[in-house]
C-alpha cells in the first residue's frame, strides 16, 4: 500500500488538506460498509486501519505545518469517532486504548478519546472501555518504542500519560455531561472506573480532579451505591464483574474523597455483598 501523494507547491494548504480529508472520508465509509460483513471481528478492523495510517499521517504533518493545533486535535478526536462507529458496525471489541495510540500517537490519544465523548452518544460504553484501556500501561507498553526502559522511567512516562488524561478529563467536564445524560450503568461504572485509576496514577492534577469530582459531580459515592444496589439484585455473572469494578471504584473514592465516606457509612452496603459472594466464589474477588 502506498499513500497518494498531494503536491505541495501549487496547490493552497487549505484546499490540500479538504483533498486529503475527503479521500480518507471516502476510504473510511467504504471500511464502513465493508465492516458489516467482516467475520474477523478486531482483528480485521485493525488490519483495514493499518492501511489508513499513512493518510491519517499526512494529514496531521500537513495541519502542524500549518500551526494550527486545533485543527489538528480536531482530526485526531474524528479519528476516534470514525474508530468507534466502524467498529460498533462491524460488532468489533474496539477501539481499545492501544489502538488508538497506535492511530493518533500515545502523547495525544487521552485528548482525542475524551473530546470524542460528545459525538459518540449512542456508543458511550464503547467510549468509555477505550477510556478505562488509556489508563492502563498495556495500552502504550504494547505499541511503545522505549518498552525495554528500566521500570523507573516506564512508571514516570505512563504518570504523565495519567495525567494527560485527568487534564483532558477537567477541561472536557466529562463526569458532569456524563451524569446529565443518564448514562446506562455498565458506560458509567467503566467511565467511573478510568477516573479512579487516573486518582491513583496521575502524577498530575490529582488534586484539581479530586476537587472536581467532589464539587461538580455531586455526591458520586450516591451514584456508585445505588448502581452497587442494582447489581446485587438477581446478580449474574455480568452484575458480579460490575459489582467487583464498582466496589474497587468506591474503595478509591472514599479514600481520595472525604465528602464520600458520610454516604458510605449511612449507607452500608457490606453486608449485601456478602449476601450474594457466595455463588460468585471463584470469578474474582472482592
Amino acid at each position: 500500500y502506498s499513500a497518494p501523494v498531494y503536491a505541495r507547491n501549487g496547490c493552497p494548504t487549505t484546499h490540500a488538506n479538504e483533498a486529503m480529508a475527503a479521500d480518507l472520508a471516502r476510504d473510511v465509509a467504504s471500511m464502513a460498509r465493508a465492516a458489516r460483513d467482516d467475520k474477523d471481528g478486531h482483528e480485521g478492523l485493525i488490519r483495514q486501519l493499518e492501511h489508513l495510517q499513512p493518510r491519517i499521517d499526512g494529514i496531521l504533518a500537513r495541519v502542524n505545518d500549518d500551526g494550527s493545533d486545533q485543527h489538528a486535535n480536531d482530526l485526531r478526536r474524528w479519528v476516534v469517532v470514525l474508530v468507534t462507529r466502524i467498529a460498533a458496525a462491524a460488532h468489533a471489541e474496539a477501539p481499545r486504548g492501544a489502538d488508538v495510540v497506535e492511530l493518533v500517537g500515545a502523547a495525544h490519544a487521552p485528548q482525542a478519546v475524551v473530546n470524542a465523548f460528545d459525538e459518540l452518544d449512542n456508543e458511550l460504553e464503547r467510549w468509555a472501555v477505550c477510556l478505562e484501556d488509556l489508563t492502563l500501561p498495556t495500552a502504550y507498553y504494547l505499541n511503545d518504542e522505549d518498552d525495554d526502559a528500566p521500570i523507573a522511567i516506564r512508571a514516570k512516562v505512563f504518570g504523565g500519560r495519567a495525567s494527560a488524561i485527568a487534564k483532558a478529563l477537567l477541561d472536557a467536564k466529562i463526569l458532569p455531561k456524563l451524569f446529565e445524560r443518564k448514562a446506562d450503568d455498565a458506560a458509567l461504572t467503566t467511565t467511573l472506573a478510568a477516573v479512579a485509576n487516573t486518582m491513583t496514577r496521575a502524577t498530575a492534577f490529582q488534586a484539581k480532579l479530586r476537587r472536581h469530582v467532589a464539587c461538580d459531580c455531586g455526591d458520586v459515592a450516591i451514584v456508585i451505591l445505588d448502581m452497587l444496589e442494582r447489581c446485587c439484585v438477581d446478580c449474574d455473572a455480568r452484575k458480579w464483574l460490575r459489582l467487583m469494578t464498582l466496589t474497587r471504584v468506591l474503595v478509591v473514592i472514599t479514600f481520595k474523597l472525604r465528602a464520600a465516606r458520610k454516604s458510605v457509612c449511612q449507607r452500608n452496603p457490606t453486608e449485601k455483598l456478602l449476601n450474594i459472594c457466595g455463588p460468585f466464589r471463584g470469578e474474582g474477588s472482592l
